[in-house]
């Protein structure tokens, strides 16, 4: 008897002495070897913890391993189902034995840990179940909230069953002390679970994480920005505009002539006309509310004024313009004239006319016809004759209906 009871002593030291040297992974395997699970994990909740329960199965569910881990341990799924009894709990006879199939038929079991789960009877219920069925070993604690083993009812995030059971057990923590901020303490709090679930080394698995959510941020962000810069073009290339036109003028510039006044410019749209008028070459004309959809495109563009040449052209619509004008030689410039004498009442032909240093003489119907070039142009030319003229000056501009009037007497 006394023998038995020796070897009964050296078995148990025998076995405290594998759990420490293999680890709780490798005596849970032992325990179940090659289960097969409808559920990676089981996620036990209170109510009032029931948005994190909700992120938290988002999480897992949408997790992947790197692909180097996942070379390194093919064993592990691709994907992780979880069951959370707010989203998969289907028609049955009963609530509990509905719990009770989906705790059999998950591999983890996942308390969310707060203050509330520590006094809610489901969350022990579930615990001790989970353990009933031999899968102590395959508890895994989220801490959301309070503090482990502080034994104070408004603080302590563990359940007693828990306390009973893990003496001291260290819980991925989402409040963890440091100066991270509150998004990375989450982040390290979940891959932290996924390490303790996978059996895998945590410091590597974090630090793949983190390169894949840098990446992941760039990606976003480079989306954003591209986001961005889609609908600035958008706004952009939708929103009417105005646009400012400005006259320059392209021919010699003479002092001589009187200045651009009251030019008319007309911008012709496909339904609308736009007019507006020049008092003087410097001034500009702006065009407001143009639709965004003649935003450089060719449009007609009309200019007429006094002294300079008309313009009809078709130019692309831009916020800025700048038309060249002419000035028209001919206004100033082509003098025609009858020589006319009043007192016999008939023209003069043959008859020879000074302007301007320049001799011309008339033609057979008393008509003469001069040219100046637009640098000598002016608004009145001082005539000279052989004939006594009434009309020393010509005024221009002068068509054919011009008349220089005249007095049949020789000068002096």
């Amino acid at each position: 008897m006394k023998n038995n009871h020796t070897l009964l002593l050296l078995f148990h030291s025998y076995l405290c002495s594998f759990v420490n040297t293999q680890g709780k992974q490798q005596l849970r395997l032992s325990l179940m070897p090659n289960q097969e699970f409808k559920y990676y994990a089981f996620i036990s909740y209170s109510w009032k913890d029931k948005k994190w329960a909700k992120w938290l199965q988002d999480k897992l569910e949408a997790y992947r391993l790197p692909s180097m881990v996942r070379k390194q341990n093919p064993d592990i799924p691709k994907r992780f189902d979880i069951f959370r009894d707010q989203t998969d709990i289907r028609m049955g006879p009963s609530l509990k034995d509905i719990l009770h199939d989906e705790l059999a038929n998950s591999k983890y079991l996942v308390i969310v840990c707060s203050p509330h789960a520590a006094r809610s009877k489901w969350v022990s219920n579930e615990i001790s179940e989970f353990i009933a069925m031999g899968k102590k070993e395959q508890i895994i604690l989220f801490i959301v909230d309070g503090i482990p083993y502080s034994g104070q009812p408004d603080t302590e995030c563990y359940p007693d069953i828990i306390k009973q059971h893990f003496p001291e057990y260290l819980g991925a923590d989402v409040h963890a002390e440091g100066n991270e901020s509150t998004w990375s303490k989450r982040e390290k709090a979940f891959i932290r679970m996924i390490a303790s679930m996978l059996d895998l080394n945590f410091d590597s698995l974090w630090n793949r994480h983190r390169r894949y959510l840098l990446q992941k941020l760039v990606s976003y962000f480079f989306i954003f920005l591209c986001s961005i810069s889609a609908l600035c073009w958008t706004w952009y290339a939708n929103r009417s505009f105005n646009t400012q036109m400005t006259i320059h003028e392209t021919t010699l510039h003479n002092p001589n002539l009187p200045p651009l006044e009251e030019a008319q410019v007309i911008l012709q749209l496909k339904n609308e006309i736009k007019q507006d008028t020049l008092h003087h070459i410097n001034d500009n004309v702006l065009w407001t509310n143009i639709p965004a959809k003649y935003r450089n495109k060719p449009v007609s563009i009309r200019f007429v004024c006094s002294g300079f040449e008309s313009i009809d052209t078709t130019i692309v619509l831009k916020e800025s313009l700048r038309l060249p004008v002419k000035r028209d030689p001919a206004v100033y410039g082509n003098i025609i004239a009858c020589l006319y004498d009043i007192e016999t009442e008939r023209v003069l032909p043959d008859i020879f006319v000074e302007i301007e240093g320049r001799k011309i003489q008339t033609d057979t119907n008393g008509y003469l016809h001069l040219f100046i070039p637009l640098a000598e142009q002016r608004k009145c030319y001082t005539l000279k004759s052989s004939v006594h003229l009434v009309d020393t000056c010509i005024y221009m501009p002068c068509d054919s209906n011009a008349i220089i009037r005249t007095l049949l007497k020789t000068q002096p």
